[in-house]
């Protein structure tokens, strides 16, 4: 709206990382995008609140990793796996399924095979397993006589281990 807002930032009790930000408590409203502040001392409170690790998050977490994760899947389906590509007819890349349930890709392998990929953000667990088998299910029902049989790919934000269960 023209208006040009002046910052400093004090970043020396702040998080260091930048894939950190800080949230605040839910005791401040602060809902919209700008917003004049009218609480008495309202700098000492921010400070406050910024200074303290509790109020710290990863951006990782709070800003659509797994929506990101899905729609670089979906434009690059082969950087998943050679061959992938999105699945013919569909005009989403989603699949939503009788029952509201959603996968995330939608694909198809070089045989024309469809290839179900849910993302998460953290490490798999035996529920994230139980989610694709269960959007397996639910496609190979809707296409039933027609021969297509859907597999899945569970793709994880990157855990160094993977507890033997889920294996």
């Amino acid at each position: 709206m023209g208006r040009r807002i002046l910052v400093r930032w004090e970043l020396d009790q702040a998080p260091q990382s930048a894939d950190m930000v800080v949230q605040l408590p839910d005791r401040i409203n602060m809902r919209g995008t700008l917003r004049q502040v009218h609480i008495r001392g309202a700098v000492e409170l921010f400070r406050s609140v910024i200074a303290n690790p509790a109020n710290w998050v990863s951006m990782t977490g709070r800003f659509g990793y797994e929506r990101a994760l899905s729609d670089y899947i979906a434009r690059f389906p082969h950087k998943l796996k050679a061959g992938l590509e999105s699945y013919p007819n569909e005009r989403i890349r989603e699949k939503v399924f009788g029952d509201g349930s959603r996968s995330d890709v939608l694909l198809c392998d070089r045989g024309g095979k469809p290839v179900i990929v849910e993302c998460k953000q953290q490490s798999p667990t035996v529920e994230d397993v139980r989610q694709v088998r269960h959007y397996i299910s639910k496609f190979n029902k809707l296409k039933r006589g027609t021969g297509e049989k859907a597999s899945g790919i569970l793709v994880h934000g990157g855990a160094r281990t993977v507890d033997e269960e889920v294996w």
